[in-house]
């Protein structure tokens, strides 16, 4: 009697111990399992992530290649006819594929130009100043971004204006940066920019060199109407139409146009604009089985050819940024 006690205690103690290490091996297996997946996650995100560099350097070797192309013609021109000027362009890839968005930054107006000295600063400020008159914003906002970059100004943007509402306590208390912009993003610091604002001009600014200027040939209409307050909506579309497929090989074929006649003297032809380019904006959305990548990247091409990698944003991308396409 007691012998079978022993051995159904000994059966309860083996079966419990089975249990236990059936649970034991099974959280094993799921651990692994999980383990198993986040590598591959990983690694598909990994390889994502190499196919988007890819897209960047293909940007890069077709700026490189362009630039030589131009010097064996002797015309250094940058038009949206060029193969650099991409739009949302489709790219297979092994189990993946990749997208491709190339903007010249000079098609926009550069907030950091307002530095320029004397009187081609303050050209550059009535042109920012246009542009915001046209996009129904405060003009005042080109006169806060004159501050914020320049340096000895007073550190408290709230001064500027604003009467009773200043008197009411009612303004954002901002210290500038009193340096060049870094990125467009240092706008939404500015008293007076809401999201609404924000989204507004974001599509016709960048952040470039002081001496960077607006490429007329790669230009949205409203930039180029920014150019000069002479110019009406038939002569920004002359412009436009006057680029044709080659662009324009150099800022006096733009001054001769006869659309032009009697407005260019103490407007458009004191505008800083050229036809060629040296910044561009690189949008990539990488995608790689179930993994995908989006970055964006500056690239910068010198004066000899080489193009170099300025800047990378890693996360989606705005879609504003891509918003100038259109012209």
């Amino acid at each position: 009697m007691i012998r079978h006690r022993q051995q159904g205690v000994a059966l309860i103690y083996i079966l419990v111990l089975f249990g236990l290490m059936t649970v034991v091996a099974s959280r094993m297996t799921s651990d692994l399992l999980l383990q198993t997946e986040k590598n591959i996650a990983l690694l598909e995100r990994q390889q994502a992530r190499h196919y988007a560099y890819g897209g960047e350097q293909y940007v890069a070797l077709l700026l490189e290649e362009d630039f030589q192309e131009d010097k064996k013609k002797k015309r250094h021109v940058d038009h949206p006819g060029k193969s650099w000027y991409l739009t949302q362009s489709d790219f297979e890839a092994d189990e993946g594929r990749i997208e491709i968005t190339v903007v010249d930054e000079h098609s926009r107006l550069n907030t950091n130009s307002l530095l320029a000295p004397k009187k081609v600063g303050e050209n550059n400020l009535q042109i920012m100043t246009n542009l915001f008159t046209a996009l129904e914003v405060d003009p005042m906002l080109a006169q806060r971004v004159k501050d914020w970059v320049e340096r000895d100004k007073d550190p408290n943007l709230a001064d500027l204006e604003q009467g009773d509402d200043k008197k009411a306590g009612n303004q954002k208390q901002v210290v500038t940066s009193d340096t060049m912009m870094a990125s467009v993003s240092e706008m939404r610091l500015l008293d007076g920019v809401d999201e609404t604002i924000y989204r507004q001009v974001m599509p016709y600014l960048s952040t470039l060199p002081v001496e960077a200027v607006v490429n007329i040939n790669t230009a949205s209409p409203e930039v180029i109407r920014a150019l000069s307050d002479k110019l009406s909506e038939v002569e920004v579309k002359a412009i436009i139409d006057g680029r044709g497929k080659d662009g324009y090989a150099s800022r006096d074929d733009v001054l001769k146009l006869p659309q032009l006649k009697g407005k260019t003297e103490g407007g458009l032809k004191d505008a800083a604009f050229d036809v060629s380019s040296r910044f561009f904006r690189v949008y990539v959305r990488a995608e790689f089985r179930d993994s995908v990548f989006q970055m964006q990247s500056r690239l910068v091409r010198n004066s000899e050819g080489k193009v170099e990698v300025a800047e990378r944003i890693f996360g989606s991308v705005p879609d504003w940024a891509l918003a100038d396409r259109k012209s």
